[in-house]
């Protein structure tokens, strides 16, 4: 699905991948929600936090000549739509294939195999400290040239469970945060 990287794109998306589980697929949630004790934009806030965030996206799109920059621009863009969570549920399907379409747009792929999906949902909500390099550093390392994977990769790890919980990973980067560490938060090796 192509798309312009506005609201109307990641609502198509919500609408597309949901549809059939839920009758709201791609409404705006009219009711708070939280994860790991957050809580994202009141409902009432919405028009004008998407307003800013899909602004931001639009005047700062990703580098198409540097992997390093353009992860560090979509990680920002990623973490602070995700403190948005315009939606009841399916927030983190739909991001993640509009982000993985940001990518591939800019000429990137994402290597969603070698990603450990519950650390990067944890980082996403890092930016609650100003700190969405936790994203970045999740992503950093799979990240390579959009004509190295074929598209339908992300389809393919569908189903897989990680090791450690959300919530788990959260918590270790609180405490990493907390401690002023320099070095990233559990950057996985290669």
């Amino acid at each position: 699905m192509a798309g312009r990287f506005d609201f109307a794109h990641l609502r198509a998306i919500h609408r597309y991948i949901l549809q059939d589980v839920y009758d709201w697929a791609g409404e705006l949630r009219n009711s708070d929600t939280a994860a790991f004790g957050i809580p994202h934009a009141r409902p009432q806030f919405l028009p004008d936090e998407l307003d800013r965030v899909f602004g931001l996206i639009a005047s700062r799109p990703p580098s198409t000549t540097d992997p390093g920059v353009a992860t560090d621009t979509i990680a920002a863009h990623w973490s602070e739509l995700t403190l948005v969570h315009p939606f009841r549920d399916g927030n983190s399907r739909s991001q993640r294939v509009f982000f993985d379409q940001m990518f591939r747009h800019a000429g990137w792929a994402v290597d969603w195999a070698d990603v450990d999906a519950a650390a990067a949902h944890a980082a996403r909500h890092m930016s609650l400290y100003g700190r969405p390099d936790y994203l970045a550093d999740q992503l950093r390392h799979a990240v390579h040239p959009a004509a190295d994977f074929a598209d339908g990769h992300l389809v393919a790890t569908q189903g897989v469970r990680p090791a450690r919980d959300a919530a788990e990973h959260f918590r270790a980067m609180r405490e990493h945060h907390r401690s002023g560490a320099t070095t990233p938060y559990g950057r996985p090796t290669r």
